[in-house]
C-alpha cells in the first residue's frame, strides 16, 4: 500500500473501489456518485500516465463493465415487456372465427346470454 500512497505505483482499480468502500462503512454513509466518478478519473489519468498498456486494459475492462451494465438493463426492460404482453393476452378476448361475428355469439338470435 505504500507504493501507492508514495506514488511509485499507481493502485488498481480494484484497490480504488476497496478503498471507497472502506471509507463508506468507515463514515456511515456511501460515496456520492460524483466523488467515485472523479476518484475513478483520478485512477484513470493516473494510470494513463505512468502505464500506457495498463490505461488501455483500464479502458476495455470499463468499456466491457458498462456493456454488461447495459445488457442487464435491456433483460429487465425485456422481462417487463414479456410480463405486460402476457398480462394484455390475458385480459383481450380470443378473435372471432372468419366470416365477421355472430348474432348467436351475442345471444340475439337464440334469445339465450351470450357467452
Amino acid at each position: 500500500m505504500s507504493r501507492y500512497l508514495n506514488g511509485t505505483v499507481v493502485a488498481p482499480a480494484e484497490f480504488v473501489d476497496t478503498l471507497l468502500t472502506h471509507a463508506a462503512k468507515a463514515t456511515g454513509r456511501p460515496s456520492s456518485p460524483e466523488v467515485i466518478t472523479h476518484v475513478h478519473g483520478l485512477q484513470r489519468r493516473a494510470l494513463q500516465a505512468t502505464n500506457r498498456s495498463g490505461w488501455e486494459l483500464q479502458n476495455l475492462r470499463d468499456q466491457l463493465a458498462d456493456a454488461d451494465r447495459r445488457r442487464q438493463q435491456a433483460e429487465v426492460r425485456a422481462e417487463a415487456l414479456q410480463a405486460r404482453k402476457q398480462r394484455i393476452a390475458e385480459v383481450t378476448p380470443p378473435p372471432l372465427k372468419r366470416g365477421g361475428f355472430s348474432l348467436c355469439r351475442l345471444g340475439f338470435a337464440t334469445g339465450q346470454p351470450g357467452p
